[in-house]
């Protein structure tokens, strides 16, 4: 089983970036969405459609994403904390703080090890770190550091979302986060 996390490009280059990887868009069974924001969401629905796959995600986003939208492909709506199947893999999605209608990460699991994915989350939850210390994978979005967020050239506003409660997790948060979870396992 083969799924798409989000798709933030065009479907053209979601098609190009899996090429470059060895997989063919037909070897997918579902894409998984996180939230709206269109740097996941811009290619997702077209992609659907050309490749008829499945679209999961939960219900406020749905509701954020088909504003302004005819003709959806099909989607399954989830709800943010609890498992579903896609095949072989076992999905848990976990709601994370950030500035989304209804914003999810995932683990997914083929039955003998787990992979857990945090991007876009402005903080750290004890469920969070309960969830991805059962992990044996970690993919871990840190992107920026406070003191050079503060010095950029940034809007303020821009900054604060950045550097918020609901906005993404900085290198010093990341790495607190790290020594909160069995990391041998990782």
């Amino acid at each position: 089983t083969k799924v798409l996390l989000d798709c933030g490009f065009s479907a053209r280059m979601a098609t190009a970036r899996l090429a470059r990887l060895g997989t063919a868009p037909d070897e997918l069974t579902a894409i998984v969405v996180t939230h709206e924001h269109a740097d996941h969401l811009e290619g997702v629905f077209t992609f659907a459609r050309s490749y008829q796959l499945t679209v999961y995600l939960t219900h406020g986003t749905h509701a954020a994403a088909s504003q302004g939208k005819t003709a959806l492909p099909e989607c399954r709506l989830i709800d943010g904390q609890t498992r579903f199947a896609i095949g072989g893999l076992e999905v848990q999605p976990f709601p994370v703080p950030h500035d989304a209608r209804e914003p999810v990460q995932y683990a997914f699991s083929n039955g003998q090890q787990c992979l857990g994915v945090l991007t876009d989350s402005g903080s750290i939850t004890p469920h969070i770190v309960e969830v991805l210390g059962a992990c044996d994978g970690l993919v871990l979005e840190c992107n920026h550091d406070q003191a050079l967020l503060a010095a950029s050239n940034y809007p303020a506003r821009l900054k604060q979302r950045i550097g918020g409660r609901f906005g993404h997790l900085e290198n010093d948060q990341a790495a607190d986060f790290l020594r909160q979870v069995d990391t041998r396992r990782l």
